[in-house]
């Protein structure tokens, strides 16, 4: 459980995803959601509303290719990263945080991995990544906004949880996913990546800290 005190991992028992092992089964489902309040930068200021994060840029593109499976190229998640960074207007190594999509699927997890080092090239294996879906299991519609919340929470408090139920490294999977433990980071841009049923690939550029952190 993630709570504004501190991060707590709390796993219930039967949700056993293993997101980038190599022996991961698959994903299982859960029940869940969250919410957000958004609004323009300016009212904000002006209601000295209290900013936990400001959202840079996204991308948003669809594959069209299988009800659930991803197309093994990565080509969509690719292009919503690239168009994410090109709307943030940064540059691709500002960005230290992925909370991935990580849904502990064969094909799913290697092809976020290749599509990461695509878009990052050596940097990639300077980044954080994680997967926040073996906390709760995989909420489907109701991913993206339950992860964008955790990636908020992890960049206020300057933690970046663990990859539960890791058992044994995947080659093709070789990225660091803070398999061991916590990791202690200020955060400045991260990225939540969901790869969505029906080839809805989607990705979401985070800036900490606002008016009044």
């Amino acid at each position: 459980m993630l709570t504004e005190r501190g991060i707590e991992i709390n796993c219930r028992d039967w949700v056993k995803i293993s997101p980038f092992s190599l022996d991961r089964t698959g994903t299982e489902l859960a029940d869940g959601t969250g919410a957000l309040i958004i609004e323009p930068y300016d009212i904000a200021k002006d209601k000295d509303s209290f900013i936990y994060s400001t959202i840079e840029g996204g991308g948003i593109n669809s594959d069209a290719y299988n009800p659930t499976s991803p197309e093994p190229s990565g080509n969509a998640l690719l292009k919503s990263m690239r168009d994410a960074i090109k709307m943030a207007n940064i540059s691709a190594d500002k960005i230290q945080y992925i909370n991935s999509h990580g849904s502990g699927t064969k094909l799913n997890d290697i092809i976020e991995t290749n599509v990461i080092k695509n878009v990052f090239g050596l940097n990639a294996y300077n980044l954080f990544v994680n997967s926040s879906k073996f906390i709760i299991g995989h909420n489907l519609g109701a991913s993206g906004i339950v992860e964008v919340v955790i990636t908020i929470m992890q960049m206020r408090k300057g933690i970046i949880h663990p990859t539960a139920n890791f058992t044994e490294l995947d080659s093709l999977c070789d990225l660091n996913y803070c398999f061991d433990e916590a990791a202690s980071c200020q955060i400045e841009y991260a990225i939540s990546n969901s790869i969505g049923f029906g080839g809805i690939n989607v990705c979401v550029i985070l800036k900490s800290g606002g008016l009044n952190n």
